[in-house]
């Protein structure tokens, strides 16, 4: 089970961890900035009085606590391994869900919460 996690490199080959890391690292920070990006958006529209998804909001927020956390433990067990596999897995799936999140708060922002009147007659 030790060596599943073990990374050794052969004998001349070189060690790019920092290359596989780095953009990694990038993509958290992306996917950190799209979760502030959704908490200004939400935040702006409440102040205006204008229409809000709460439930969408909280939901994506709190999952994202459980997120964020798993996402950097596995970056940081990647950055310690000395070949640097899989780690933009994480991230990219951080990134992923947090723009899945926000675009789900733009078409909820979308749906209107009043009458709607069909351009179809009913009879």
């Amino acid at each position: 089970m030790i060596t599943l996690f073990a990374c050794s490199l052969i004998a001349g080959a070189v060690d790019d961890t920092s290359e596989r890391v780095a953009p990694a690292e990038r993509i958290f920070l992306i996917g950190l900035a799209v979760l502030a990006a959704h908490i200004v958006l939400f935040v702006y529209r409440w102040r205006k009085k204008q229409q809000t998804s709460k439930v969408v909001f909280w939901t994506i927020v709190v999952l994202s606590l459980f997120i964020i956390p798993v996402t950097l433990m596995m970056l940081a067990l990647s950055a310690g391994m000395s070949c640097g596999f899989g780690a933009s897995n994480g991230p990219t799936f951080l990134l992923v869900f947090e723009l899945v999140g926000i675009l789900a708060q733009i078409i909820a922002y979308r749906i209107v919460k009043r009458p709607f009147t069909s351009p179809v007659p009913s009879n």
